[in-house]
């Protein structure tokens, strides 16, 4: 049997969703992802990977429904496998679907309709208008309120749904499968920490707390500076990691530059097989999440990084990460970098205590995380699918 999965944008980080769910699929089926490329190529983190991708080059602007049609016309599997209810994924797997009679599995790993609604009430004038212009001129863009409010409503008409975390299968139902990682490719860093910090230009004696991922507000990492500015012996520095272009990474740099003086080190974004290299830099990896409507329904897949790497890991209490890290990390309230402070400096206060929990979160990702337990969730959905796919 074959697996199409269709991927919202190979360029973008669409992909890392995906490219999980087929790797995990492939021990067991024929698989590969098909999609829309609306930027430069293949997402960076997974363009040297050697799985096969079809991408479909498309201009942000020029996009039409013909197009889409087309696109799904490519799309040849015996199942179809889309990632994300949009218009680039979603609809064109119902396309597909109706010109070839076939099965259709969503699966919802964020509540992207959230995003968008929240992403809209930031807005104000001559700004809110132009978005809601360019949701209707451009309706196929992933980030267009139209089409997230649209296929949010249409989930309904998969034949099959997975998700992501508890949220999203109360608000969908579906099989939950969680975020994985390949827990033999990440394993605790048998590597020469000090060497590495030499490598990278970075102190082996100061403290060092990591956060890895786009600066989005939501994602807290203001909360983390503010809590950082407020420690002394020690005072650890801030490894930023996947620090992009766009405005809200400029502000947040300029921020964590002015409060933490001498004490900030970011990187671009990086390939996935080289961020077990950048973990283990860290005395512990921060994941601030804020407490939004929309980040209820999201899970940090970077948690599940720094659990399989044995890092140590402190976040805060949203969505279902007070469960995945119970006795197994540092579980704070969100929105508060005072809780953050004092979390930070108990790891560092307690080195034996951080090793005690760093090793059953590893124990658990093994257990309940990784790339077999996903393929536990996932072949029961497959498998009732074989039959309808002849």
């Amino acid at each position: 049997m074959k697996i199409s999965i269709l991927c919202a944008d190979l360029s973008s980080n669409c992909l890392g969703r995906s490219y999980i769910l087929a790797r995990v699929l492939e021990r067991r089926y024929e698989v590969e992802i098909v999609g829309p490329a609306f930027g430069n190529g293949i997402w960076e983190p997974l363009a040297g990977d050697s799985f096969r991708y079809r991408a479909w080059p498309m201009a942000r602007r020029g996009t039409s429904l013909p197009e889409f049609r087309r696109l799904a016309d490519w799309v040849d599997g015996d199942v179809i496998y889309a990632n994300k209810p949009l218009a680039a994924s979603y609809g064109v797997g119902l396309w597909a679907r109706l010109k070839r009679p076939r099965p259709l599995v969503l699966d919802i790993d964020d509540w992207d309709a959230a995003f968008v609604r929240e992403a809209l009430r930031g807005l104000s004038g001559w700004r809110r208008l132009r978005y809601l212009l360019g949701s209707t001129l451009r309706p196929h863009l992933n980030h267009g309120l139209w089409n997230n409010l649209l296929f949010d409503r249409l989930t309904r008409y998969a034949d099959r749904r997975t998700v992501s975390n508890s949220f999203l299968e109360r608000r969908f139902g579906g099989a939950l499968v969680w975020h994985g990682r390949d827990t033999e490719t990440f394993r605790p860093a048998n590597l020469d920490r000090g060497a590495l910090r030499r490598v990278h230009g970075l102190s082996e004696e100061r403290p060092l707390v990591a956060f890895i991922g786009t600066l989005q507000p939501y994602k807290g990492v203001d909360d983390l500076i503010e809590a950082l500015a407020g420690l002394s012996d020690p005072a650890p520095s801030l490894l930023l990691v996947g620090v992009g272009d766009d405005p809200a990474s400029r502000a947040t740099l300029a921020a964590a530059k002015r409060r933490l003086t001498g004490r900030v080190h970011c990187f671009g974004p990086q390939r996935l097989d080289r961020l077990g290299e950048f973990l283990s830099l860290a005395d512990a990896a921060v994941v601030p999440q804020r407490d939004t409507p929309a980040t209820r329904g999201q899970m940090p897949a970077k948690l599940f990084d720094a659990m399989a790497l044995g890092v140590p890991v402190i976040s805060t209490a949203v969505s279902d990460i007070p469960e995945v890290l119970e006795g197994a990390g540092w579980v704070v309230p969100p929105n508060s970098p005072d809780a953050l402070r004092e979390a930070i400096g108990e790891r560092f206060a307690k080195p034996e205590e951080a090793r005690r929990r760093a090793a059953v979160a590893r124990q658990r990702c093994v257990d309940r995380f990784s790339w077999d337990a996903m393929a536990r969730d996932l072949d029961p959905v497959f498998e009732s699918l074989e039959p309808q796919s002849r």
